[in-house]
């Protein structure tokens, strides 16, 4: 039994268990507000994941499965572009965005952190297309993972020197202050 499924939050909830055996599909429900994590519903996603996996190395199995099932559902719905829904619609999913980015950050997950630099441009097209007011911008979100994760996975700043000083360049212009 990992250390995630031995953790007392976790022990209260089937989701860990669903996260080991179905990484993707489990963040999903998660992120969408569906997952079983009574009763401790009252938590958002990025609250709920920060409780059970802040602190874990990041070869526990349960947070290489978090690090797995996320850059699947992102890279899932990256591949199929910007939904054609309504606007409400489209609030909910940038914000299920935004947490999935939050998340990523916050943990610094490697394996997402890592493929985020290497495919940044693909990455960053996709985000800036998901704004759609200053507090659902997926853009912001994306690069926000990206700073609070440079060193994850074994990378470092200088994959995207360039970027961030373009970044601090705009601001305030190009980009928000």
């Amino acid at each position: 039994m990992t250390a995630v499924m031995e953790a007392p939050l976790a022990a209260a909830t089937a989701w860990p268990r669903s996260l080991i055996d179905h990484p993707e599909d489990a963040v999903g429900q998660l992120l969408a507000g569906y997952a079983d994590i009574s009763p401790y519903n009252g938590l958002s996603a990025r609250s709920y994941v920060l409780t059970l996996f802040e602190g874990l190395a990041d070869d526990e199995a349960g947070r290489k499965a978090l690090d797995a099932g996320l850059l699947a559902w992102l890279e899932k719905r990256r591949k199929a572009g910007v939904p054609d829904v309504p606007p409400l619609h489209l609030e909910k999913f940038v914000g299920e965005v935004q947490e999935a980015f939050d998340i990523v950050g916050l943990l610094g997950l490697p394996g997402c952190a890592e493929d985020f630099r290497t495919r940044y441009v693909a990455w960053n097209n996709w985000a800036g297309r998901l704004i759609v007011s200053r507090q659902r911008d997926a853009r912001e979100a994306f690069w926000r993972a990206l700073a609070l994760s440079q060193r994850a996975g074994g990378g470092g700043t200088g994959q995207l020197e360039s970027h961030w000083l373009a970044v601090c360049e705009s601001a305030g212009g190009g980009f928000p202050a």
